[in-house]
């Protein structure tokens, strides 16, 4: 039996929406990546603290998921020609569940990146820890559901081959709009606590939290925006900015990370100690045991001297 022109023009248009958002984001990836990688070289490629294993093995995550991810939808996707329809929804959760760690972990980042620029208060603690289970379990509840909802488009075409249709596409509207509620409130809170250290510091790390908390709320923001709006109108085209959202996730996080960590190689090599030991208010610096006399700001004559040759 014939399909319907209209049909067969559909299914077209979404494989070429698949393909070409997979290579435009893995091309988008790779010039971020050959951009940043000397810098990783420098900052992140030696042996790690056990105190760096946690943001390390983050970055790493976030830093590769999206290639892979891209690479292996693509694969499969070519692999599809007279495949069974086994490998079809294999293929499409295999995706998803790559997305959805990505999203996850860049989330997970947003949670930290609070819990260090307000410092280790209890309840800051337990607040975020309660609010991250209680928006996690529902958003993967929703995917798991949008999952189970697609079902395949038999077609007699050998060129078009896995094409996939479900009635679910607004459960992901919802997922969307909880990852927008956490990225909203993680950049609130970022900015207030970024300005209450900023009154009383003049240390660069919160503001770099502020700059880049903003910038990464207003881009992913953005995308999110269009991923509600793509699952209401037109489901056909969130796969692009569902892919999109998570290679953007990854390049703003792992660039974050390389900012913090430059700006930290270059504190600690101006004042001779590293970031962790400064405290944050200008008043209540330590005296530091150099030999030499400290003055009122307790830093000593020879930290000065030292201070004016680095700088």
């Amino acid at each position: 039996m014939t399909e319907p022109s209209f049909v067969l023009s559909s299914l077209v248009s979404s494989s070429r929406t698949i393909y070409t958002s997979d290579a435009a984001c893995l091309v988008l990836w790779a010039a971020d990546y050959l951009h940043t990688l000397p810098l990783e070289a420098r900052l992140l490629r030696c042996p790690y603290d056990s105190s760096d294993l946690f943001l390390s093995a983050t970055f790493v995550l976030l830093r590769y998921l999206p290639a892979f991810q891209i690479i292996i939808s693509l694969i499969l996707r070519a692999s599809a020609y007279n495949s069974p329809e086994a490998l079809c929804l294999a293929r499409s959760a295999i995706v998803m569940a790559m997305v959805t760690i990505g999203i996850f972990a860049s989330q997970g980042l947003l949670f930290l990146r609070v819990y260090v620029i307000w410092g280790p208060i209890l309840v800051l603690k337990l607040i975020l820890t309660a609010l991250g289970v209680l928006t996690a379990i529902p958003a993967l509840a929703l995917i798991i559901q949008y999952q189970r909802s697609v079902k395949n488009i038999y077609t007699q075409y050998d060129l078009i081959r896995c094409p996939q249709e479900t009635t679910e596409a607004r459960l992901l509207a919802i997922v969307w709009v909880i990852v927008f509620f956490n990225e909203a409130l993680m950049t609130a809170l970022t900015l207030l606590g970024g300005f209450r250290k900023h009154r009383i510091t003049s240390a660069p790390i919160p503001l770099i939290f502020c700059r880049n908390g903003a910038t990464y709320f207003m881009v992913l923001g953005a995308i999110t925006a269009c991923n509600v709006i793509a699952s209401f109108i037109n489901h056909e085209y969130m796969y692009l900015v569902l892919v999109l959202q998570h290679t953007l996730h990854a390049m703003c996080a792992t660039r974050m990370i390389l900012h913090i960590r430059k700006t930290a190689r270059i504190d600690r090599n101006t004042l001779g100690v590293t970031m962790d030991s400064l405290p944050w208010r200008n008043n209540s610096w330590p005296v530091f045991q150099h030999g030499g006399k400290s003055d009122i700001s307790g830093i000593t004559e020879a930290t000065k001297e030292t201070l004016e040759v680095k700088v």
